[in-house]
């Protein structure tokens, strides 16, 4: 489904580097009021700015392990914006391992499930080592979770695959002015999460959503110890909390739970 209720860019419009920055900043208050972590990131990264780039010399990078619409998308940006594609890999290790041949990168377009490392873990890698480089999220995924930590990476923007592509030029030109840009469906979703009263960040403490994650894996109390540098004894008890909170009963019901709202992508359940 194609979604029109997109944001558009003016290029023409060159903003003074403070008011760019001021901005930024209500933009992303106005659109993501938990996503403190998302901030304090793009903060860093955007002290310095400079002029927006043309299009027609962007230098992108697409992250994508599937061959068919990482081609389609190729050919899109090309045709479209006639920007330069510099490269397309089915993972962040490859990119990273290709990334000294590339030169400047401009702009990164990142699926958030890939192999081996996860998208929204590589945007928040990639913000401390390619400070000047744009992230822009793409994914399909619509788990309360997912979406959540999605927010807090340091992403400079998140378009979902349903949302059309002028939605991810409209990204793409937002973005590469100094602004952040969740697209429509992105902004219906957090909507729904924040009128949801049964929502997880609603119920749950920060390391509990942390312990859940690992025990939604099928992780027992004194495998998950280790991983979150707790006592098997505090992760029983934080395990404990969560299901009395969720009112859940059960191990195969903790982690149906968790694969449901998107802490965790294993679908074998024991």
């Amino acid at each position: 489904m194609l979604l029109r209720n997109v944001f558009s860019a003016n290029l023409h419009i060159k903003f003074e580097k403070t008011v760019r920055t001021a901005l930024f900043f209500i933009k992303c208050r106005t659109m993501i009021a938990s996503g403190r972590n998302f901030e304090d990131k793009r903060e860093q990264r955007n002290n310095a700015k400079s002029q927006p780039i043309p299009r027609t010399m962007l230098r992108i990078v697409i992250i994508e392990d599937q061959v068919m619409f990482r081609s389609a998308l190729t050919v899109m940006l090309e045709t479209k914006m006639r920007a330069s594609i510099i490269g397309g890999y089915i993972s962040g290790a490859a990119f990273l391992e290709a990334l000294p041949t590339l030169g400047k990168v401009d702009l990164i377009l990142l699926d958030i499930q890939l192999p081996g490392e996860d998208g929204i873990t590589l945007a928040a890698r990639f913000a401390e080592i390619l400070p000047e480089t744009k992230v822009i999220l793409l994914s399909s995924v619509k788990e309360d979770y997912l979406l959540h930590k999605a927010l807090q990476s340091g992403a400079d923007g998140y378009v979902h695959k349903d949302d059309s592509m002028d939605a991810l030029t409209g990204a793409i030109d937002t973005v590469m002015q100094g602004g952040c840009y969740f697209g429509y469906t992105v902004q219906q979703l957090r909507r729904q999460m924040g009128h949801n009263p049964d929502c997880f960040s609603k119920i749950l403490t920060d390391k509990e959503q942390e312990v859940l994650e690992l025990l939604g894996q099928g992780l027992s109390n004194e495998e998950a110890a280790p991983m979150l540098a707790l006592s098997p004894e505090t992760v029983q008890t934080h395990r404990r909390n969560i299901m009395k909170k969720l009112g859940l009963h059960s191990a195969l019901q903790l982690q149906s739970y968790a694969l449901k709202r998107g802490f965790t992508t294993v679908t074998e359940l024991h």
